[in-house]
């Protein structure tokens, strides 16, 4: 096997020879994100940009931060917010990236977390907020959130935070699994059934993958839904979305944000997570963040501010550490 031989022969010179470029010692840190298609996953890769700093990687400008030194950090693809959750707890990931409202139900026991309350989950940070959307076909008569009763709806895949506010938001209506036949199934395959007239509609957190459709429309939320949903939902918000900001639509658009965060362990070491946060609080950090907030919606759900007055939830030690040394918190 003279290929193999070969092989391992030059992997172990590369490793002699760049073992003392690399003083930092490596650390693996993985992100629980969501399908390669979400807005969880795009922001989990920001994250990564943000606090990455492996062995070998170029010196820090003077000054400025970027990344915590001997970090490899890996944004893994998953189901979304609610398997993130179920893995930051049980040691799958190191952190996820979740809404407030599927921690909630997490900490309580509660939803999809029923009678298995997750007692070791921490805050790292607040994120641009997630958006839901209900996405219906052009031409659907469907006029509100009630007509979805008797519907096929897509709820989002088992796991998603999509799925966990979407259900909060129809139990509110009086509206349950028994009342809609629901589809467990990604943005991306859930537009293609509407399209096919498979299904009549689908809530998603994510619309970029309608492009420039025209046979597709978003769904504008009357106040009495809005106001509804925030009662079922209260780490939830109105939010507007320009027209000139979505496809799918001739006019502003008002639909719920939901408060976005990275969750951790308790366990994790309050030394890393400090570094992490104070990573993703730098100019660079926060620049990579904000860029992942490509909604235009008024107001403005990128993370610029430290915004914990929608959460009943706690802080990781480092987290809390880096707040109060920058004045964040007190």
């Amino acid at each position: 096997m003279p290929r193999i031989t070969t092989a391992c022969t030059a992997l172990m010179a590369a490793i002699l020879l760049c073992g003392p470029a690399f003083p930092q010692e490596m650390q693996f840190f993985r992100i629980g994100t969501g399908s390669t298609e979400s807005s969880n996953f795009k922001i989990g890769s920001s994250i990564v940009d943000a606090i990455a700093h492996p062995p070998g990687s170029p010196p820090c400008d003077a000054g400025k931060t970027c990344g915590v030194p001997g970090l490899v950090a890996i944004a893994q693809s998953t189901r979304g917010a609610a398997l993130n959750v179920h893995r930051v707890q049980t040691g799958g990931v190191e952190a996820g990236v979740t809404d407030a409202a599927t921690l909630d139900a997490a900490l309580t026991g509660t939803g999809p977390f029923k009678g298995e309350p997750a007692d070791g989950l921490r805050v790292v940070t607040t994120l641009p907020s997630a958006t839901l959307y209900l996405v219906l076909p052009g031409a659907s008569p469907l006029a509100g959130l009630a007509n979805l009763r008797g519907k096929r709806v897509g709820i989002g895949q088992d796991g998603s935070g999509t799925q966990v506010v979407a259900e909060q938001v129809l139990a509110a209506l009086g509206i349950t699994r028994d009342h809609y036949k629901e589809a467990l199934l990604g943005s991306v395959q859930s537009a293609q059934r509407v399209t096919t007239g498979a299904l009549d509609a689908y809530f998603t957190d994510e619309i970029s993958h309608l492009g420039t459709k025209t046979d597709l429309r978003l769904h504008d939320w009357t106040a009495a839904e809005l106001e509804t949903g925030i009662a079922a939902v209260p780490q939830s918000s109105r939010v507007v979305i320009p027209a000139d900001s979505a496809s799918g639509t001739d006019g502003d658009i008002k639909t719920l944000a939901i408060a976005r965060l990275l969750i951790t362990h308790a366990d994790q070491s309050e030394d890393l997570i400090h570094a992490i946060t104070r990573a993703l609080w730098s100019a660079r950090g926060r620049e990579l963040l904000v860029s992942q907030d490509r909604s235009g919606s008024r107001p403005a759900h990128a993370t610029t501010t430290l915004r914990l007055e929608q959460l009943d939830a706690p802080l990781h030690p480092g987290a809390k550490r880096y707040y109060v040394e920058a004045g964040l918190l007190r």
